[in-house]
């Protein structure tokens, strides 16, 4: 989030405590609108920013939450989220927030309520945002627009299949993917 608010400080920032690599690594994923952080790679700023916002559900639907500080940080987490580009990690805490909620589902019908509200004011928060940051737009145009869901990546899930049903208990050997995916 502070690379889209404050990038030439962030930028300063990572040039200092990284090391020369990782910096420019970093670099190269701001050139395509990926935003990682300081942990080089999206993916990995996925996972993180995936189960903060899960914890950060959890203490907002438990009886214990209080004040609006962890809903602040909740908000923050779908940004930091959103910014990676990861279609994978909002999938998967999509899901796990409607998981927990269906595991603690004995709440009372003004907790669901309370939830529901909250899942509106992130939906208006959200439309806020992508008119507010264009790169958001991106990241939902990749779920509606792009008739690749997998990128590529099924020519890799047929084959690795088909080794599984030809050998499905030895396989076919240590180096075999790389050897023929290169």
């Amino acid at each position: 989030i502070l690379q889209i608010l404050m990038p030439s400080i962030i930028d300063k920032l990572n040039s200092i405590i990284l090391s020369a690599d990782a910096y420019n690594l970093i670099t190269q994923g701001l050139t395509t609108n990926y935003f990682s952080g300081i942990t080089i790679q999206p993916a990995v700023s996925g996972l993180f920013a995936s189960i903060f916002v899960s914890i950060t559900f959890c203490s907002i639907i438990s009886k214990y939450s209080t004040g609006y500080l962890i809903k602040i940080f909740f908000v923050l987490g779908i940004i930091a989220l959103f910014l990676t580009k990861k279609r994978g990690f909002l999938v998967a805490t999509v899901i796990s927030m409607y998981l927990i909620l269906i595991i603690y589902g004995k709440y009372k019908l003004k907790r669901i309520l309370n939830i529901v509200w909250y899942t509106l004011i992130m939906v208006l928060v959200l439309l806020v945002l992508i008119n507010l940051i264009p790169d958001m737009w991106n990241v939902l145009g990749r779920f509606f627009n792009n008739d690749r869901m997998l990128s590529g990546r099924e020519v890799f899930y047929q084959q690795m299949y088909q080794w599984f049903i030809d050998k499905p208990i030895f396989g076919v050997g240590y180096g075999a993917a790389q050897t023929t995916f290169g």
